[in-house]
């Protein structure tokens, strides 16, 4: 049922590394993850898009369907020769599937306006958790999401896997795509948990879309 069918696991295994984090459908052919998700720190390189498979409908060892990523579309400030280091802002990345999972599986809407102007509504972020790495788990405790300086933070319960989660807002204009998950942090006990904002890829979101992905 939308929009968890968008939602899917995106998985890296290699004779040195196995991994997962959590990623969304944005388009036909686009699924949205973090940028940290693809980076071999054993190896000090990007993962290879040949190596990576986005899942849906991942749920105990099952799945709907499974996609190939052909490419990966980096934000153009990341240098891939330099040690990987990015702020939330820049923590994200698109991956070209070699199937069109957005036309069988839909894909979400993106938020548009002030989040502040948003009136009555609620944030929840879906995701593999590292606790639960084989079951969709919904976090409904993000609270009101605040967007501060460029930065996106919510209050989400968060762990490893559930970076490239997306931050859905349920309001008056139906459900709509705020960001994704890409860093937690625990003061004192109370997570927050930061997003790259949706509009931080608008160009290359639009670019990819006009190629027909």
């Amino acid at each position: 049922m939308a929009p968890f069918t968008t939602v899917g696991r995106v998985n890296f295994a290699s004779t040195d590394i196995r991994s997962h984090c959590t990623g969304v459908l944005v388009s036909r052919r686009l699924a949205l993850t973090a940028a940290h998700c693809l980076w071999n720190g054993a190896r000090k390189r990007w993962i290879p898009a040949g190596s990576l498979r986005f899942v849906t409908g991942y749920q105990r060892g099952t799945s709907s369907a499974v996609a190939r990523v052909t490419r990966i579309v980096l934000p153009p400030q990341l240098d891939p020769a330099a040690p990987f280091r990015v702020d939330p802002t820049r923590d994200w990345a698109l991956l070209v599937l070699d199937q069109p999972l957005g036309d069988t599986h839909g894909h979400v809407r993106l938020f548009s306006g002030k989040l502040r102007l948003a009136g009555a509504g609620r944030a929840f972020m879906p995701g593999y958790a590292g606790l639960t790495p084989h079951v969709l788990s919904v976090a409904r405790d993000c609270g009101r999401p605040l967007a501060v300086a460029g930065r996106l933070m919510a209050a989400c319960s968060a762990m490893p896997g559930d970076s490239g989660a997306p931050l859905f807002w349920d309001g008056a204009d139906g459900l709509r795509l705020l960001g994704i998950a890409t860093a937690v942090h625990a003061p004192s006990g109370s997570f927050t948990t930061d997003f790259s904002a949706w509009f931080r890829l608008r160009d290359a979101l639009a670019d990819e879309i006009a190629m027909g992905n």
